[in-house]
């Protein structure tokens, strides 16, 4: 419905692209990818943290500042984690409103990805 409300001007008369005007092009492919990339990295970045809390846990031998450095460490990891999950579902859902393919090609079918 907002595809239709995107394209018709308010007297309904539809917007029709431009005769020879290129559609495409590398920002469909660039912008996605560059998407993609970012959430992948924002995830692994956050298991990189939440790991080397769990390290850091192990090592601080009872010492209670190591202790709570490690948990505050393995907590932001966490938070961070979430934000990284909860911003991959606003941007689909902006990209299903819009009609806009915002994030890669790749999709996952159960454990495996397909599409890339």
């Amino acid at each position: 419905m907002l595809r239709k409300i995107a394209l018709v001007l308010p007297d309904g008369t539809p917007l029709n692209p431009i005769p020879g005007m290129p559609s495409g092009g590398i920002l469909d492919k660039t912008i996605p990818s560059i998407m993609t990339f970012l959430f992948v990295g924002a995830s692994l970045l956050a298991l990189g943290f939440l790991i080397y809390g769990g390290i850091k846990w192990i090592t601080s031998g009872g010492d209670k500042a190591g202790v709570e450095s490690a948990r505050n460490t393995i907590v932001y990891a966490i938070i961070g984690l979430i934000i990284v999950f909860f911003s991959f579902a606003i941007v689909n859902t902006i990209g299903e409103i819009f009609g806009v393919k915002l994030l890669g090609k790749c999709h996952l079918e159960g454990w495996i990805p397909v599409g890339c």
